[in-house]
């Protein structure tokens, strides 16, 4: 049962995201989404998050 927790936890982590990536516009504060640097940031936080929860992913399927 608590292995299943590390795993939710790990793909939350990895649709979270993914979805910065995807959709970084809409990933951050309605105050900051017409500022680009904002965005491309948002949008970095996302790739870093993502790798992130892949690692955690394969960690826990090796583990």
């Amino acid at each position: 049962m608590y292995d299943m927790i590390k795993m939710v936890f790990a793909l939350i982590a990895l649709g979270c995201g993914i979805y910065m990536v995807i959709c970084p516009k809409l990933a951050t504060k309605k105050e900051m989404r017409e500022d680009p640097e904002v965005v491309a940031k948002t949008r970095k936080s996302g790739i870093i998050i993502t790798v992130c929860g892949i690692l955690l992913v394969v960690l826990n399927v090796v583990i």
